[in-house]
C-alpha cells in the first residue's frame, strides 16, 4: 500500500524531483526510435565541428571546405563534444541535459499555471511521449528525435527559456533564449514578437537590471548572427533574390516552401482553437494575460509565415520560416487543456454549465484528432495504440485497488505513471528490443552500408565521388569527397548559385531559364552516360559514379564497374 504521498516527496527532496524529471526527459528520447547516432541530418551537421577538429578530414570535398556554414555555433558545440569522447556517447549526453533542461521548463510552467501541477506535468509528459509514436515533429518542428540536431536543441531551449521568462528569470532566460538563437538563427526571428510582447505585457524596463539582464545575452546573440552573417555575405558576389528562389525552390521545397501541408495546417489550428477554447475559463488577471499574450504572438506570428508562404511567397521572406515557434503554441495549448480538465475531474462540484457545452466541444474535437489524425496510419501502429490503452487502463485499476487510503491526486499521478512505462513497452516491443542504432555502422537499407564500407576501404582518400541527389549522408558515412547533393544547407547567394550549378551540371540541364525542381534533376542524373561522366571529371575532379542499380537508365558503356550489390553500383571513370 502506498502510504506516503509523492508529490509532497517530491517537493520535499530535490534529488526525487531531478530524478523524476531525468526520467521523464529518457522516456521522450526513447519514445520515437529509441537512442540513434548519425541519423538523418546529423551527418551533414556534424561536417563542420569535425573539420574544425581535423584540419584533414574529407578532402577535396566542396561542401565541407568551401560553403559557409550557418549552424557555426553548433560545430564548434561539436568541436567540444570531439574533444571529450566518443561522438556516439558525448552526444547523447549532450541531447539528454537539453532535453532535461526542455523537461524542467515543462515543469516550470505547469507549476506557474496549474493548480494540480505535478498532475498536470505528467499528463503532459505522457502526452508529449504518445503523440511521438507517430511523428517527431510538434507544430512541424523535430523535438523528440533522440539525437543531437541544431534544431531540436533550439526548439528545446526555447521552451525553457520561455519558461524562466515567466517566472522572471531574467537572466537565465535571457541566456538560453541566447543560445536557442546562437544554434539556430531561425529560432530568433520567430520569437521576436513573443518576446516584445512579454517584454511589453511585464514592463521590463522599469527595472533596469531585470531589463539589462535579459536583453544583452539575446542581443549578443543577435549581433554574432548578424556579424557571421555579415561577413558571409561580404564574400558573396551572386544576385540575392534569384538565390533565394533557388533555395527555396530547389534546395528544400518540403521544408521552406510546401512546409504546412493540410495535413499539417487541420493538426497546428486543432489544437490551437482547442487551447483558445480552454482558455475562455481562464481568469483575467496578470498571470493568466502573460499566458494570452504569448500564446497569441506566436500564434499570429506562424499565421502570418504560413499566409505569406502560401499566397505571397517572397523567397527573403519564406526562408526566415516565421512558424519555428509554433511548437511553444502547442505546448501552452495542451497546458491549459489539461489544466482545465484536470480541474473539473478534481472539482466537479465547481463545473457550470457553459463548463459542460465547452468540455463536450474539446471532447468532440479531440475525438476528431485522434481518430483523424492519429490511428489512420498503417495497421502495425494502429496495433501499437490498441495495445497501450488497455495496458494502461490495467495500470491504473492496479493502482487504485492497491492505495485505497491514499489521496485521489496521488493515485491518478501513479496510475499515469504506470501508462507511461506501459506505453513505451508496447513501443519498445513493436520497433523490436533494440532502442539504440547507431547508423554510421548500420544504415538504412544495408545495401547502402555496404556500398560505402567498400568505397571507404578501396578508394583514394582524395577521391571525388559523383552520386545520387538523393544520397547526402555518403559524404560522411563514407568518408569520400562528393562533387553535390540536394542536402546542403547553403544560405549564402554564392554558394548557393555554385550548389545550383553543380546539380545541373550533374543531371544536364540547363541554368536558364531557373528554376528546376528537384525531380528534373533526380530524372537528368538517372540518364547520366560516359559523355557526361568524362564532362564532369573534367569539371571536378570525380573519378568515381555511384548510381541507383534499378533505376539509371544512362548508357554507362566505357565505364568500369568495380563494385556493385543489389541496388547500387560503382563505377570508376577512366
Amino acid at each position: 500500500m502506498l502510504k506516503k504521498d509523492p508529490v509532497r516527496y517530491l517537493q520535499e527532496s530535490s534529488w526525487a524531483f531531478w530524478l523524476m524529471i531525468a526520467g521523464a526527459s529518457l522516456f521522450l528520447m526513447l519514445s520515437k526510435e529509441g537512442i540513434t547516432y548519425l541519423n538523418e541530418n546529423q551527418a551533414v551537421y556534424f561536417l563542420y565541428g569535425l573539420r574544425l577538429s581535423d584540419p584533414h578530414f574529407i578532402p577535396n570535398d566542396w561542401f565541407t571546405w568551401h560553403v559557409f556554414q550557418h549552424h557555426f555555433a553548433f560545430g564548434y558545440l561539436l568541436r567540444f563534444l570531439n574533444l571529450l569522447g566518443p561522438l556516439q556517447i558525448t552526444t547523447f549526453i549532450a541531447d539528454f541535459i537539453v532535453f532535461m533542461g526542455m523537461v524542467y521548463g515543462l515543469f516550470i510552467l505547469s507549476r506557474r499555471f496549474c493548480e494540480y501541477s505535478y498532475l498536470v506535468f505528467v499528463c503532459l509528459v505522457t502526452w508529449l511521449g504518445v503523440i511521438t509514436l507517430h511523428e517527431t515533429e510538434l507544430g512541424k518542428e523535430n523535438l523528440f528525435i533522440g539525437f543531437l540536431h541544431p534544431v531540436e536543441m533550439s526548439g528545446c531551449l526555447m521552451i525553457l527559456g520561455f519558461a524562466l521568462l515567466f517566472e522572471r528569470r531574467f537572466l537565465f532566460s535571457g541566456i538560453i533564449l541566447g543560445l536557442a538563437g546562437l544554434l539556430h538563427g531561425a529560432i530568433l526571428v520567430s520569437i521576436a514578437p513573443a518576446l516584445i510582447a512579454m517584454c511589453v505585457i511585464m514592463k521590463i524596463w522599469e527595472n533596469k537590471r531585470d531589463f539589462l539582464q535579459f536583453i544583452l545575452p539575446v542581443g549578443i546573440s543577435w549581433g554574432i548572427q548578424a556579424l557571421v552573417l555579415k561577413i558571409a555575405m561580404s564574400h558573396s558576389n551572386a544576385p540575392f533574390e534569384e538565390s533565394m528562389s533557388i533555395l527555396v525552390n530547389v534546395r528544400d521545397p518540403l521544408l521552406i516552401a510546401s512546409n504546412w501541408t493540410y495535413f499539417w495546417t487541420v493538426n497546428w489550428f486543432l489544437w490551437i482553437l482547442l487551447g483558445s477554447m480552454a482558455m475562455l475559463n481562464l481568469p483575467w488577471d496578470q498571470k493568466y494575460n502573460e499566458w494570452r499574450v504569448c500564446f497569441f504572438a506566436i500564434i499570429l506570428t506562424s499565421v502570418v509565415g504560413m499566409l505569406q508562404t502560401i499566397y505571397i511567397n517572397i523567397p527573403s521572406v519564406t526562408i526566415m520560416m516565421l512558424w519555428r515557434s509554433s511548437p511553444l503554441a502547442i505546448i501552452l495549448s495542451v497546458l491549459i487543456i489539461l489544466n482545465q480538465c484536470i480541474n473539473w475531474v478534481m472539482n466537479p462540484q465547481n463545473m457550470k454549465r457553459k463548463d459542460m457545452v465547452l468540455m463536450i466541444l474539446m471532447g468532440i474535437m479531440g475525438l476528431i484528432f485522434i481518430t483523424h489524425f492519429r490511428w489512420g496510419v498503417t495497421q502495425p501502429k494502429r496495433f501499437v495504440w490498441i495495445m497501450s490503452i488497455p495496458l494502461a487502463a490495467l495500470g491504473g485499476w492496479i493502482v487504485f485497488q492497491i492505495s485505497k487510503n491514499v489521496s485521489l491526486r496521488t493515485k491518478c499521478v501513479v496510475a499515469i505513471i504506470l501508462s507511461m512505462m506501459a506505453i513505451d513497452v508496447v513501443r519498445i516491443t513493436y520497433h523490436g528490443i533494440k532502442i539504440s542504432r547507431n547508423y554510421e555502422t548500420d544504415p538504412d537499407p544495408p545495401s547502402i552500408g555496404a556500398m560505402e564500407r567498400w568505397v571507404r576501404k578501396n578508394t583514394p582518400e582524395n577521391a571525388i565521388f559523383i552520386v545520387y541527389p538523393e544520397m547526402c549522408y555518403m559524404r560522411y558515412r563514407a568518408r569520400r569527397a562528393i562533387v553535390v547533393d540536394f542536402k546542403p544547407p547553403c544560405y549564402i547567394p554564392s554558394d548557393l548559385k555554385e550548389w545550383y550549378l553543380r546539380l545541373c551540371n550533374e543531371a544536364g540541364l540547363s541554368t536558364k531559364p531557373m528554376i528546376h525542381g528537384e525531380d528534373p534533376i533526380i530524372e537528368g542524373y538517372d540518364k547520366i552516360d560516359l559523355r557526361r561522366a568524362e564532362y564532369l571529371k573534367r569539371l571536378y575532379g570525380a573519378s568515381y559514379l555511384v548510381v541507383l542499380r534499378k533505376e539509371h537508365k544512362g548508357n554507362l558503356t566505357g565505364l568500369i564497374e568495380r563494385y556493385a550489390n543489389e541496388d547500387y553500383r560503382v563505377l570508376e571513370i577512366p
